[in-house]
């Protein structure tokens, strides 16, 4: 994927480039706009590669302050052409209507499905600036750096979840808890609702059962939905907040299968 540049991004989210804040807001509120993060990470070497604006209910229109998502990834990254590769990237989080804080996040990107993975929480891996006046431009900086450092950290937990192959049982395991994690399923029904998020997109996902391919097969059936889950049919997961939770709650138990 390559850098978008700053009229791609305003066709995507033109969010990201709104000045202004909603009128809710009280005056201690410091407004900490996307687009100035965007200039100040450029010039650390980083180059948006996704922007997108939080989904809104049919009939409702988007605001200009809506929360929107911004992913974005290091120079040196962008080159790779590999289908199997991954590269570290930084996810932003902002709105100006009061709804969330200017949040940044670990993530990792895979080439083969386009698919963008959130990691789980830690100190360094999730930050979080309030917009108050007296938090600055340079405090979302260093929070973005520190996070950057660790989504390459997760580079180490990728290869192990490479290299443990699960069973049929705990495949299914997994997904179960997938399913429970993304439909919110009771984790006492001794209906299993898992199987259809098993079923792999690409044939690399099918090659062995390990950590990593499991985790990603599921992974792309929950964000991505079209899979019949119990009876239902899963619909893309468009809202950016529930997006956040079910990533990094499918990561946490993709790690604990290598722990």
């Amino acid at each position: 994927m390559f850098a978008l540049t700053n009229q791609e991004i305003a066709a995507r989210c033109p969010q990201v480039f709104e000045t202004s804040y909603s009128s809710r807001r009280t005056e201690k509120y410091g407004q900490l706009t996307t687009a100035n993060v965007i200039d100040a990470l450029r010039s650390e070497g980083f180059e948006v590669t996704n922007a997108f604006a939080q989904s809104v209910k049919a009939g409702q229109r988007p605001t200009i302050h809506n929360k929107h998502c911004v992913r974005l990834s290091h120079r040196d990254f962008l080159d790779t052409f590999s289908p199997d590769e991954t590269r570290p990237e930084i996810v932003i989080v902002n709105s100006h209507d009061g709804s969330s804080s200017f949040r940044i996040m670990a993530g990792i990107f895979r080439l083969v499905c386009s698919n963008g993975l959130i990691v789980a929480d830690n100190t360094t891996a999730n930050q979080r600036v309030c917009h108050w006046k007296g938090n600055s431009l340079e405090d979302v900086i260093t929070a973005s750096l520190a996070v950057a450092e660790q989504a390459k950290e997760s580079y180490e937990l990728i290869e192990q979840m490479k290299s443990v192959n699960l069973s049929e049982k705990q495949q299914k395991d997994y997904a179960q808890k997938a399913a429970e994690i993304r439909l919110g399923f009771n984790k006492n029904s001794k209906v299993n609702y898992s199987e259809n998020l098993l079923i792999p997109h690409r044939h690399e996902d099918n090659l062995t059962p390990s950590v990593w391919n499991t985790y990603n097969v599921v992974q792309e059936n929950c964000i991505k939905g079209g899979q019949l889950v119990g009876s239902r049919i899963l619909r893309p997961l468009t809202n950016i907040s529930q997006n956040v939770i079910v990533n990094k709650e499918l990561w946490k138990e993709a790690v604990s299968l290598v722990a």
